[in-house]
């Protein structure tokens, strides 16, 4: 994967999981923030109903929580952390 000036943010098999997330929360464009918070990832979305929860799932989580329309948390265990670093990376915020 590239980040959005084109270089290179992470060597494979972390990017393959890291495009995976990005794809399972309704791709790039849909993503406003990310952060974390010990087990969980923190999602700012622009319409949470884009991501797909079994997706998430295979990936993972064990748990999707939909706190309202733009929200979203996705219960990952200690890997949410930096889950959350390699998302950033990649779409720039």
């Amino acid at each position: 994967l590239t980040d959005v000036t084109g270089v290179q943010t992470c060597a494979l098999p972390i990017c393959d999981t890291t495009d995976e997330f990005i794809k399972a929360l309704g791709g790039r464009d849909n993503i406003i923030e990310t952060s974390s918070c010990i087990t969980r990832l923190r999602m700012n979305l622009k319409d949470s109903s884009l991501a797909n929860e079994e997706m998430l799932k295979s990936l993972g989580a064990s748990g999707v929580i939909r706190p309202d329309k733009n929200s979203l948390q996705v219960v990952l265990g200690t890997k949410a952390e930096s889950i959350a670093g390699d998302i950033k990376s990649v779409i720039g915020i």
